[in-house]
């Protein structure tokens, strides 16, 4: 395919799989669901040299199969168990089962957040979240897995939390971070406060994680399989790979601020608490990615909160009473995506998906 028709293949594609899980989620049947997982997952899994890592991801899982794990970690500095694991299978697996697991696993997160709008949040997941996920694989798995570990935090399941959160870590160190994920939601939330107090918590809060991150990358320099990531903040680093801190796109976060302030009384002050959640896990999303405008890479650390602009964004249509104004805010939801897909993954190029080809075209190679 050329640039143009793969631009039209994602978008039928993620179309159809969009409509499928809200048919599913309206219904409450489970076939149209199965199919909508199925879709995105023979697009990710279907492709060949398509996404950012793709060639480095085959040559470590083509290693990995004559490596035990710890010679595996040692090689390629404290790479995640999940990757040597799938290097036990043929190589094409980890494709098909990472692109699975990333599209179930955000799947499962909206549902547990109880969204009204289920087809609509996947939607927003194909043509924002997803193809970023088609090259950075392992981080698209870490960052469904913590959504939906996050899920489990209003309903105060903490052994679920931790236990999906570690999960997570095998195919991503980083999201280690997220731990600080349910302390931080129970030191906003605890008790009723006044709109003032609330605003100083979140400052307070905001230096918490500043600070956390800060003395974080001190931490893991003694700690061997994550001291990897401690490079990002060096100075030596910074210098060779300045670049990288301009990659991360903000304008999820930036359209997900001017959300928060169009609906901050709705969103804020609704009874089930969500509100008061996703204002904070945005606040988070801006303040980690503006410190990655200073540390390279450190922006991937907003990436795990980017479902909560998507599950404010569809909540915020339910701020209006008639449904003529509910469906002018679903198409501009859906326009908003759209763009975002065209213009930022399209015509910037970002993730390296563009041209698709797929492994059909190895087998005649």
């Amino acid at each position: 395919m050329n640039d143009f028709e793969s631009l039209f293949f994602y978008l039928v594609c993620f179309a159809i799989s969009a409509a499928l899980f809200h048919i599913g989620s309206k219904r409450k049947l489970r076939w149209p669901i199965v199919l909508a997982i199925i879709i995105p997952t023979i697009v990710g899994g279907l492709r060949y040299r398509v996404g950012v890592d793709y060639i480095s991801y085959m040559s470590k899982l083509k290693e990995a199969s004559s490596m035990g794990m710890i010679e595996f970690s040692n090689k390629f500095g404290g790479m995640e168990p999940a990757l040597w694991l799938f290097g036990q299978l043929p190589w094409q697996v980890f494709f098909y089962a990472t692109s699975f697991l990333t599209i179930l696993f955000f799947y499962l997160g909206f549902k547990n957040f109880n969204s009204k709008h289920l087809g609509l949040c996947m939607l927003l997941v194909m043509l924002i979240i997803f193809p970023q996920a088609l090259g950075g694989v392992r981080q698209g798995v870490a960052m469904s897995l913590c959504f939906y570990a996050f899920s489990f935090i209003p309903q105060k399941r903490k052994i679920a939390f931790a236990v999906t959160i570690l999960f997570a870590a095998l195919f991503h160190y980083s999201s280690l971070v997220m731990l600080l994920m349910y302390p931080l939601h129970y030191f906003m939330v605890s008790k009723p406060e006044t709109e003032k107090k609330f605003i100083v918590k979140i400052v307070v809060m905001a230096i918490m994680f500043v600070a956390a991150i800060i003395i974080g990358f001190q931490i893991i320099e003694y700690i061997p399989f994550l001291r990897k990531y401690a490079l990002y903040s060096t100075a030596e680093f910074v210098d060779q790979y300045g670049e990288l801190t301009a990659t991360h796109n903000i304008l999820p976060e930036l359209a997900a601020v001017a959300l928060i302030i169009m609906f901050y009384g709705h969103l804020v002050k609704d009874k089930k608490g969500n509100g008061q959640y996703m204002f904070i896990s945005i606040i988070l999303m801006l303040i980690v990615t503006l410190i990655g405008y200073k540390v390279p890479l450190a922006s991937r650390l907003a990436d795990y909160f980017i479902a909560f602009f998507i599950l404010a964004i569809t909540s915020a249509i339910d701020t209006f009473d008639d449904s003529s104004s509910r469906h002018v805010m679903v198409g501009i939801t859906i326009t908003y995506a759209v763009l975002f897909f065209v213009c930022g993954i399209y015509l910037n190029g970002s993730g390296a998906i563009f041209p698709y080809r797929t492994l059909f075209e190895l087998v005649e190679a």
